[in-house]
């Protein structure tokens, strides 16, 4: 899903049938920020039910030292993630990874995966590879990391919340893929 810095904002605000959306670029607070995107795109999406979640994709046009999406600044994200599968139509499925984070003394829920060159993998080991496979041969290594991020209250049940989050990231995907 490249979302190359060129590109206009407005070209980038994928609408989801039953939700509304507003968009959040600036917002200072985040659960997780993105060390070194090009371009980062947030967006809030309330559904019908008043529920909240935000997408969030960072894009990194060239990676290097300090500037990748598989980065040690993002390690609660990989710390004990839950891996899960995402039926984005009839009988297709993508792997995603779901954390849970907490930050400034409250709780998020996190379903990550990243896109390199239209290739969706969870996995920080296939991601890297991937970057390192097409930075030989291509001279490209560009990609994206795609959140979809919401954040809980002491009566949420994560469960509860993990599925409204998977049911809105099958959704969103073949929106943005």
């Amino acid at each position: 899903i490249p979302v190359p810095a060129k590109d206009s904002a407005d070209k980038f605000y994928p609408k989801v049938e039953g939700w509304r959306n507003i968009d959040m670029n600036g917002t200072p607070e985040v659960p997780v920020t993105l060390p070194g995107a090009d371009a980062v795109k947030r967006i809030a999406y309330i559904g019908p039910s008043g529920e909240t979640v935000y997408l969030t994709v960072g894009y990194y046009e060239y990676q290097r030292q300090d500037k990748e999406f598989i980065h040690y600044t993002l390690k609660e994200l990989y710390d004990g993630p839950k891996e899960i599968r995402l039926e984005i139509a009839e009988g297709q499925y993508v792997t995603a990874k779901q954390a849970l984070i907490h930050k400034a003394g409250k709780r998020h829920l996190v379903t990550y995966w990243y896109d390199i060159d239209g290739y969706t993998t969870s996995s920080n080991i296939t991601a890297k590879l991937l970057i390192a496979v097409r930075g030989l041969l291509q001279w490209k290594t560009d990609g994206s990391i795609i959140l979809i991020t919401c954040d809980l209250n002491e009566a949420d049940s994560v469960e509860r919340r993990a599925s409204m989050q998977n049911i809105f990231a099958a959704m969103i995907y073949p929106i943005i893929k």
